[in-house]
């Protein structure tokens, strides 16, 4: 007889994702301050879990020029020397043909030793910076829903 493995959940994971698909700004803001009356410590975490480095690539088109364009060269180059390779090409694919070369001849430097704490601290600077301008509602997500034409 075979025994069942046990199905974990990851309850930070599932509520993230919910409120992910929020996508009105006023419900997503009363949704977390009610989330904070009841638990303030799981409001906190989804704080710290809602955005990560690589969602950038679920920002619209235009979102995603603007953020590649505030932080200098210096940092995305530090982000993307640990990023998996499909973000990494996904964001320089985006960058303007200059901005683009001259941080892949910087990430192509084989001397230069970078700590995988500075990397992940300029992702998460990138990350919270894009997670708050997201709250404020001067960035977009791109959107799910898709439309057909009647035949």
């Amino acid at each position: 007889m075979k025994t069942r493995q046990p199905i974990h959940f990851n309850g930070v994971a599932i509520l993230t994702a919910m409120f992910r698909e929020v996508k009105d700004p006023r419900f997503r803001k009363k949704l977390h301050n009610k989330l904070s009356s009841k638990s303030p410590i799981l409001a906190a975490l989804v704080d710290e879990t809602e955005f990560l480095f690589s969602d950038l690539d679920r920002l619209d088109p235009p979102s995603l020029k603007k953020v590649l364009g505030v932080f200098p060269p210096k940092d995305w180059v530090l982000a993307l020397k640990c990023t998996d390779e499909n973000v990494r090409n996904y964001l320089l694919d985006h960058l303007p043909e200059g901005r683009k070369q001259s941080i892949l001849d910087e990430l192509s430097l084989k001397n230069s030793k970078t700590k995988l704490t500075d990397s992940i601290k300029a992702q998460l600077k990138i990350a919270r910076t894009v997670s708050d301008q997201l709250k404020l509602g001067m960035l977009k997500l791109k959107s799910k829903r898709t439309f057909k034409k009647k035949a």
